[in-house]
C-alpha cells in the first residue's frame, strides 16, 4: 500500500501524497516508540516561500530563482 501510494504521487502530478499517513505506517511497521515525541501543530498550506525554495537549493539571481551549483 505504501509503495502503491508513493508510486501514485509521482505519477499522477493531481494526487497529494499523504505524509501523516505515510508517516503512521511507517512508525507502525518498524515498531518506533514515540511515546516521548514532541507534538508539533501545523497548519496545511500550499504557499512555497523564500525558504522553502532555499532548502532546495535554489538562489535569487536577476530577478528568477535558479537552481544552485
Amino acid at each position: 500500500m505504501i509503495e502503491d501510494i508513493m508510486l501514485k504521487s509521482h505519477r499522477l502530478v493531481d494526487y497529494e501524497l499523504p505524509y501523516l499517513d505515510l508517516a503512521s505506517r511507517f512508525i507502525d511497521y518498524f515498531n518506533i516508540d514515540v511515546s516521548n515525541g514532541i507534538v508539533d501543530f501545523t497548519q496545511a498550506s500550499n504557499e512555497i516561500t523564500k525558504r522553502h525554495l532555499k532548502k532546495l537549493g535554489m538562489r535569487f539571481v536577476d530577478h528568477e530563482w535558479i537552481m544552485a551549483e
